[in-house]
């Protein structure tokens, strides 16, 4: 039970890592509106650059956060239960298995960012339907096909159940193809 308790509490964690990586990834689309993107790309700096060097924020700093914050947790948790040296790794392994989940909803906002530049901010409605599928979603009674829509579904919990990678592949690759439709899309449309 405890196991349990403590993988749905760090599931919340990586829910609330998502937060940042779709504010990182927005503020291309800021920097895009407020004019100063153009100056920055007419150097020597290719418009993938330019939007990789956000990504880059986007996708190490809540993987930064969250590996700190399971470090944490597994300490504490291992401390109170009298070990340390297996529920430290299995909290720091929940969070590594929630990373592809996590770069998802920066995925979105670059694809959005590319294709629909004027809807980029609508990233913050995807991270909502993500919450209310997590948190709600199997006490509403939603059939199982919306349930598998949000990211954080699928998702080995750890510490305490079986890992199983597949689900994670198909999230980073799911993550690669999002943010390459969104660079591509990026590169051939024309700057605000």
């Amino acid at each position: 039970m405890e196991d349990i308790f403590v993988a749905f509490a760090l599931t919340m964690l990586g829910i609330a890592a998502s937060a940042y990586a779709i504010s990182a990834t927005l503020r291309l689309h800021y920097e895009e509106t407020a004019q100063r993107g153009e100056p920055v790309i007419a150097a020597a700096v290719s418009r993938v650059q330019w939007a990789l060097s956000h990504l880059l924020f986007a996708m190490l700093g809540p993987a930064v956060a969250i590996v700190v914050a399971r470090i944490a947790v597994g300490v504490t948790y291992g401390a109170s239960v009298g070990d340390i040296a297996d529920k430290l790794p299995a909290t720091v392994g929940g969070a590594l298995v929630q990373l592809p989940a996590i770069w998802i909803s920066a995925g979105v906002t670059v694809a959005l960012f590319g294709l629909l530049p004027r809807f980029t901010p609508t990233a913050w409605a995807v991270y909502v339907m993500f919450i209310l599928i997590f948190t709600v979603g199997s006490l509403a009674g939603l059939p199982a096909w919306v349930l598998d829509l949000g990211s954080f579904s699928h998702l080995p919990k750890l510490p305490g159940g079986q890992f199983d990678p597949t689900s994670v592949v198909w999230e980073a690759v799911i993550t690669a193809a999002l943010v390459t439709v969104g660079l591509m899309a990026f590169r051939r449309r024309d700057l605000k």
